[in-house]
């Protein structure tokens, strides 16, 4: 059976005088698969250099903040990959099935303890920035 027209529904009459309906659909599912990968690519990209030891700053505050916003901008793609992923699907008229809710359980979850951390190492952080700076100006240090 060739078929050649755009997308769309088609009522087709059939040899015997009957009719069907045929969903002809686009090759959209790659495009999809692609949009989903390059988020996520994007989002691991960030959270590598938000957690790489080298410094983007020689300033330390500076620093600081370059990283943990990296870290937000990667934890935002995760949980977007997940919610684009869902969009896609339910365009497509694809069914979410149990793994895609898996996926969009486990990206948010992570997303929320990643978060958790940031807030946690980033107060632990600043503390010790604070103790630093307190030893500095004691002992006259520069």
């Amino acid at each position: 059976f060739n078929f050649s027209e755009s997308q769309g529904n088609y009522i087709v009459e059939l040899c015997d005088g009957t009719t069907r309906e045929i969903e002809v659909g686009g090759k959209e599912s790659m495009a999809s698969l692609a949009i989903t990968v390059f988020i996520l690519g994007i989002a691991l990209l960030l959270l590598y250099f938000g957690l790489n030891k080298k410094p983007l700053s020689k300033n330390i505050v500076s620093n600081l903040i370059m990283k943990r916003s990296l870290i937000v901008l990667s934890v935002f793609f995760m949980i977007q990959n997940s919610a684009i992923m869902a969009e896609i699907a339910h365009v497509g008229g694809l069914d979410l099935k149990r793994e895609m809710f898996m996926y969009v359980f486990l990206f948010g979850w992570t997303g929320y303890a990643l978060l958790v951390y940031l807030v946690v190492k980033t107060i632990i952080d600043t503390l010790n920035m604070i103790r630093k700076r307190k030893e500095i100006e004691r002992t006259g240090e520069l």
